[in-house]
């Protein structure tokens, strides 16, 4: 009789491995590898319900909801500079990529021009221009650093760049003939954190979107002249979002604003 649940079957799978790890190394190896296992496992579980605890501190900190997970459907034309300089907060430890922060300070006083990025204009150059990725300053950029023994891009031979500049040609003919989807409507739930990995942008003081990563497939919906695409909030100016908060005890009054940061539902 069949009465097993499916979901039993990973535990004898664990059980089944412990025991064959306790009788080839041996019970210190045994409690060893469980302390590792637990250890991963206990930090996975932090990276991703830390943003749980993240929204819950900031809902008492704000009036208007501030939610790690939700996206806004932007204009990509309305994503016209980056963060100077790039990567500003992804890259520190204290802001995490999972969640929404809050951010005080000149950090958005300082933002570069999308269209002058050289990764942009060569974009540009390959994919409405006709122009081989060989002849595009990026590639002529990649190739140099990679001699001089660089990792430019993350890529570290030119057979590695090449690969890369083949992905960025199927992502573009992905976007152009199946539309731009979210990493939710793409991944599967088992990737849960993929589906943080959207366009990153911040909100300057004066509600201006900054670029803070995702570089590639922002200048893709730009160039392909997308209406909209979905982007994660990353940091909002403290003076916005305390504007925010003002517009959203303002509902009542039917305060009118076509800013996508603004719209709180009903």
């Amino acid at each position: 009789n069949q009465c097993h649940s499916h979901s039993t079957l990973p535990y004898m799978s664990i059980i089944n491995k412990a025991y064959m790890k306790y009788r080839n190394d041996g019970l210190k190896s045994l409690l060893y590898g469980g302390f590792c296992l637990g250890l991963n496992n206990f930090w996975e579980f932090k990276r991703k319900n830390e943003f749980l605890i993240n929204d819950y501190v900031m809902s008492k900190q704000y009036k208007a909801p501030i939610s790690s997970t939700a996206l806004l459907y932007i204009d990509p034309d309305l994503i016209n500079y980056e963060m100077n300089p790039p990567n500003k907060f992804y890259k520190k430890k204290n802001y995490s990529r999972y969640c929404t922060h809050v951010v005080a300070g000149d950090w958005d006083q300082e933002f570069c021009l999308i269209e002058n990025h050289h990764l942009y204009q060569s974009f540009v150059n390959h994919f409405k221009k006709g122009e081989n990725w060989e002849e595009t300053k990026h590639y002529q950029n990649c190739v140099n650093k990679i001699k001089k023994g660089q990792s430019p891009w993350g890529f570290n031979t030119v057979k590695e760049l090449n690969s890369g500049m083949e992905y960025y040609d199927l992502l573009y003919e992905e976007i152009k003939t199946n539309g731009y989807k979210s990493q939710r409507e793409i991944c599967s739930c088992e990737y849960y954190c993929r589906c943080f990995d959207e366009i990153l942008v911040n909100i300057t003081r004066d509600g201006m979107f900054l670029l803070e990563d995702s570089l590639h497939r922002t200048f893709i919906a730009k160039i392909l002249g997308l209406n909209t695409v979905p982007v994660r909030v990353f940091i909002r100016h403290q003076r916005w979002q305390k504007y925010r908060d003002q517009m959203f005890e303002s509902q009542g009054r039917k305060v009118s604003t076509d800013h996508p940061d603004l719209q709180f539902g009903d």
